[in-house]
């Protein structure tokens, strides 16, 4: 049997996707989609949505299952476009980041953000505005209908729990 392989952060590396899994049509081109957990556990119900502003079609909806970090394959359009990305829902939003990356390693990313979030970026030339610039959303939590209250959340540990978080 062979055994897992591990990555740098203690993971596995068995459920790496496959890029050349991932097909592209003729005027699309594949990018990474590259999630990060501060905490190393995964999204739990955080979810990122990326799609064509005006559009309907999603052209990526999910978030990291497991882990401090996983990279997904997804394809953009070669002409110009705009993407909107939104990141919600979940309990540790704050722990979640995430970067549009080429394909090339060492590229610079086009694209990033972190949760709560919902921000816009281009690909083939500048046609809307880049907000997805890489910072932490400055948006409340609690604005997300979806976002089971952080602070609620904390509290409770804080009262019940005085010993995990160093009180």
């Amino acid at each position: 049997k062979k055994c897992p392989s591990t990555n740098a952060n203690g993971g596995s590396d068995d459920n790496k996707p496959d890029p050349s899994a991932t097909k592209c049509k003729e005027d699309e081109t594949k990018y990474r989609l590259v999630m990060y957990d501060s905490f190393g556990d995964g999204w739990d119900a955080t979810t990122l949505t990326i799609q064509p502003e005006g559009n309907s079609d999603v052209t990526f909806k999910g978030g990291l299952v497991d882990g401090y970090q996983g990279t997904e394959y997804i394809c953009l359009s070669k002409q110009p476009t705009c993407y909107n990305v939104k990141t919600e829902g979940g309990v540790w939003g704050v722990e979640v980041s995430w970067e549009v990356r080429p394909m090339a390693e060492g590229s610079p990313a086009l694209a990033g953000g972190g949760s709560p979030g919902d921000c816009d970026f281009s690909v083939a030339g500048e046609v809307c505005s880049k907000t997805c610039d890489g910072k932490k959303p400055d948006v409340d939590p609690s604005a997300d209908p979806d976002y089971k209250s952080f602070k609620d959340l904390y509290n409770c540990i804080e009262d019940k729990c005085l010993i995990q978080l160093g009180a």
